[in-house]
């Protein structure tokens, strides 16, 4: 079995045949595009410290800001800085294609949960907003809120427990993607700490 050779930090970034900071940036723009990336979905290198995340606000946003704030390095934080796509190799491991999958279905039920609490906290608002105008049906409307509220806390419930369980599942997935990433990703330069060369693994 020939043995891959690891490539340096160096070799890496000549690798990677980087663009001026607008090329990478228009490249990012289009991978995001193609992906359908929404925000909430995991992505890579978001933060040149961080392997994995949750993207927080628009890519254009985060794009916009390396290109206005950042002096170093700009075209690689670009480069690397891509949706997660779960591709056909990474799907051929069994450990990170069910890690994957649990995490998707935890998201989702997360996500629904969530539209539940959003529904519930919106009819709790338009009762309490009844109850405040209409005095003199104090009665009618307090039963009404009182009856939101509790739906309202349900919602809260069910939305806390979908959320410890996405929590967990995207714990394990990053576990086994942190594994596994220098396999699918052999030119990048994320070290384990950053894609910078700014520590040693």
């Amino acid at each position: 079995m020939t043995t891959k050779k690891i490539l340096s930090y160096d070799e890496k970034i000549a690798a990677l045949k980087l663009g001026t900071p607008k090329e990478e940036a228009a490249k990012c723009k289009a991978a995001f595009k193609r992906a359908g990336t929404d925000i909430g979905d995991l992505c890579l290198h978001i933060h040149h410290e961080i392997l994995i995340e949750n993207l927080h606000e628009s890519i254009e946003n985060r794009i916009e800001y390396i290109l206005k704030t950042k002096t170093d390095n700009i075209p690689l934080r670009l480069r690397l800085m891509r949706p997660f796509v779960l591709t056909a190799q990474m799907k051929k491991n069994k450990e990170l294609e069910t890690a994957w999958n649990e995490y998707d279905k935890a998201k989702n039920e997360c996500d629904k949960a969530k539209n539940e609490y959003d529904k519930a906290k919106n009819e709790y608002n338009k009762v309490w907003d009844k109850y405040d105008k209409a005095k003199n049906e104090y009665d009618k409307v307090w039963d009404k809120y009182n009856k939101a509220q509790d739906e309202y806390s349900k919602a809260w419930n069910e939305y806390s427990k979908a959320g410890d369980e996405f929590d967990k599942a995207r714990d394990e997935f990053d576990k086994t993607f942190i594994l596994l990433y220098p396999k699918y990703f052999p030119k990048s330069t994320w070290n384990g700490r950053s894609i910078l060369n700014t520590y040693e693994s």
